[in-house]
């Protein structure tokens, strides 16, 4: 009896012990899961969150990409605009007969512009002669009207050949009461040349009655030569003969010099001007040569009708 009651006691102390670790275990396991919970919970937040940024991140890429390509569509689409219209300027009163208007036209396309002082009003046969000069000079092919300058302007352009541009400027460069001169610069250049080819036209009228001054009206060439010489030493800026014929390319002899071919001769305010054409009688790197004589050097040589010019 007394080792089954203290079998009993021993059973029971047992239990007890059992008991007072039970609850610890449990909370031991319960927290452990508790944590482990948690990390889950955490790893699955931060990667929620990591696949938002992610995404944010390819939206706002898709967002830039999207703005950079609707961009460069843009530059496309404008990058060559269509052409200008023909924009009016200033008017000008030369002389009593005649007035002038400025304009201007620009193909940015074609890369190109022109510009025109055109003759609107004064006397009608000087209007006639100076408009048919600017197209002449312009465009010889042009049919359309002349009283506005907008279809001859545009036509300088539409007429280039394929890959060429042109920069042409139309413009008085001298008037009196007596004669007006004009003058049509240009610049055209062809894609892949070394160079553009530059080009100047002139030309001066009497205002009382459209008259042109020509080459025909000038003295021989025997006679206006030495002349000629003297001005283009000035152009050259040199003084011998020697010096001269170095920087043209006529023939190792000044007495070669000729009229110019396709040029015309035009008046300033002293002198009578002889031009001559990029390569016509020097390398390009002259440029346009200009033979400038001195009006009061022509008065003993001078034919009747180069005087009307000259006012003697």
């Amino acid at each position: 009896m007394k080792f089954s009651t203290l079998a009993k006691v021993i059973l029971l102390s047992l239990s007890l012990v059992m008991l007072s670790v039970q609850p610890a275990d449990g909370k031991t396991r319960r927290s452990s899961k508790a944590r482990t919970t948690a990390v889950v919970k955490s790893k699955s937040k931060s990667k929620a969150k990591s696949k938002k940024s992610r995404s944010k991140k390819s939206r706002s890429r898709y967002k830039s990409s999207k703005k950079s390509i609707s961009k460069r569509s843009t530059r496309y689409t404008y990058a060559a605009p269509k052409s200008t219209g023909v924009i009016k300027g200033a008017v000008k009163a030369i002389t009593a007969d005649l007035t002038t208007q400025e304009f201007s036209y620009t193909n940015k396309r074609k890369n190109s512009e022109v510009k025109f002082e055109y003759p609107i009003a004064g006397n009608k046969q000087l209007l006639d002669a100076m408009r048919i000069w600017i197209r002449k000079t312009v465009n010889p092919d042009f049919g359309g009207s002349l009283d506005t300058p907008d279809e001859l302007m545009k036509s300088a352009v539409t007429s280039l050949e394929s890959g060429e541009t042109i920069k042409l400027e139309t413009k008085i460069i001298y008037s009196s009461n007596r004669l007006v001169t004009i003058c049509t610069d240009s610049y055209i250049y062809t894609s892949g040349a070394a160079h553009g080819m530059p080009s100047r036209k002139t030309a001066t009228f009497l205002i009382s009655d459209g008259l042109m001054l020509s080459m025909n009206m000038l003295p021989p060439i025997r006679e206006l030569r030495p002349l000629i010489i003297d001005g283009l030493k000035n152009y050259f800026n040199t003084t011998s003969n020697s010096d001269l014929l170095s920087s043209l390319q006529i023939g190792g002899d000044l007495n070669n010099l000729q009229y110019p071919e396709r040029a015309t001769p035009y008046i300033t305010e002293k002198y009578l001007n002889i031009p001559y054409s990029a390569y016509e009688i020097a390398p390009y790197s002259a440029g346009i040569p200009v033979a400038a004589i001195p009006l009061d050097r022509l008065t003993a040589i001078a034919g009747e009708q180069l005087k009307q010019f000259l006012g003697k």
